[in-house]
């Protein structure tokens, strides 16, 4: 069991920097998006269940693997609805040579965007970088988000965490992780 009583809270705006390295367990609410994130001892993701039937899923992808594209997970059976996705990258990739940048999106035959940090963006990838791409946007039964990685690999270690909060169109949707 782990305890502690050094866990801080804080209030924000989505935009400011998440304090770095805090107690597991503190929390960063947003006031402008109504989201409140728990620190793992890892990285800030949104708390498991949200208000109003929004759920959250959470994956984990290294970014030390060949440009391809990389399955984060799967709508099954029914259509979801993309309430929002949170892509954090705790290293600074911003300077890797080889590295050409992440872009993240669904395979819908109309792709829904979240993040393009390719070519010229991949300076967006500083340290600790946050994105909060803000829907509702509908993906369709059984396609996938995505992350594709652009040029060589990133290196040991590197990764992106994903976070989507997303709810079902009808009863009987969810996203399974990859």
């Amino acid at each position: 069991m782990f305890l502690t009583d050094t866990a801080q809270n804080w209030i924000g705006l989505s935009t400011d920097t998440k304090p770095t390295a805090p107690a597991p367990g503190s929390t960063f609410f947003e006031l402008n998006t109504g989201y409140l994130f728990i620190y793992n001892g890892y990285a800030w993701v949104p708390r498991d269940v949200m208000a109003d039937g929004l759920t959250v899923n959470y994956k984990q992808i290294s970014l030390n693997q060949a440009a391809a594209n990389y399955t984060v997970m799967t709508a099954t059976t029914q259509n979801l609805f993309i309430d929002a996705v949170i892509v954090h990258v705790p290293d600074n990739l911003s300077a890797v040579a080889a590295f050409t940048g992440i872009t993240v999106q669904t395979n819908d035959v109309s792709a829904i965007e979240i993040l393009s940090a390719a070519a010229g963006a991949k300076a967006l990838l500083t340290g600790n970088f946050y994105h909060v791409y803000r829907g509702p946007a509908v993906t369709a039964a059984t396609k996938v988000i995505q992350l594709t990685i652009s040029g060589a690999t990133a290196g040991a270690g590197k990764v992106a965490d994903i976070t989507v909060l997303w709810r079902p169109v009808v009863a009987g949707g969810y996203y399974l992780n990859a």
